[in-house]
């Protein structure tokens, strides 16, 4: 635990200096799940069957809200938590421009602050890659109900051109974070058996090779 206290303290604040850089002014948090590039939110979405009226979410590592803003928009009740002060205020403030009201608190996912069964969803859009990842797993599950459904979005490590602009992206690549190899997906398994994984976005290398090689885009950028 004490290793995990560590990485979380370096998230914190490695996040908070990226939040002091951001402005949510006028963030289009629909087209997060609408756009034709938000594929995997859109598999989410499914995977939950788009029935959030009523159900009580948690959106793990919120930063700049957007989930939990959606889910809220639509029928939720959220309870939003993160290790970053400063994408916490962040997200309080896409929230009150949003008019909803999801609940936000800082949290690490190792230690969760909330009762047993409490959740029907549990959402995470590249989270799992940051934390400490099997005490989190035990986390998750003790606070999912019975027969509720967990859904991860996270970068996978077997891509050499994606790891290319991993390399170059340093400005959003914290010391601590790796992405989830096919030994951490094991692990998901031994707590979640019968979970599944399907992965996204090959085609989407041309939009790396496009910004980088032709329109001359750096990844920091």
């Amino acid at each position: 635990m004490e290793n995990s206290e560590k990485r979380s303290q370096h998230e914190a604040a490695f996040h908070d200096q990226i939040a002091a850089q951001t402005t949510i002014k006028g963030m289009d948090v629909d087209r997060f799940f609408s756009a034709y590039t938000a594929l995997e939110n859109q598999l989410a979405l499914a995977h939950f069957q788009n029935d959030f009226k009523d159900k009580c979410v948690l959106d793990l590592g919120c930063g700049y809200g957007e989930a939990a803003v959606y889910f809220s928009k639509m029928g939720a009740r959220v309870e939003a938590v993160d290790v970053s002060l400063g994408m916490l205020e962040l997200a309080q403030e896409l929230a009150h421009e949003q008019g909803v009201a999801p609940r936000f608190r800082k949290v690490s996912a190792e230690a969760l602050p909330f009762v047993d069964a409490q959740f029907d969803y549990v959402f995470g859009n590249g989270v799992l890659h940051h934390v400490t990842l099997t005490p989190a797993l035990l986390e998750i599950r003790r606070v999912l109900k019975p027969g509720g459904k967990a859904v991860f979005i996270e970068p996978l490590p077997y891509n050499p051109i994606i790891n290319v602009y991993r390399r170059m992206a340093t400005r959003y690549r914290s010391a601590d974070e790796k992405p989830l190899s096919a030994t951490q997906i094991n692990e998901i398994l031994a707590v979640f058996p019968g979970s599944r994984h399907r992965e996204c976005w090959l085609a989407g290398l041309f939009i790396f090779l496009w910004m980088y090689g032709v329109e001359r885009v750096h990844p920091n950028d």
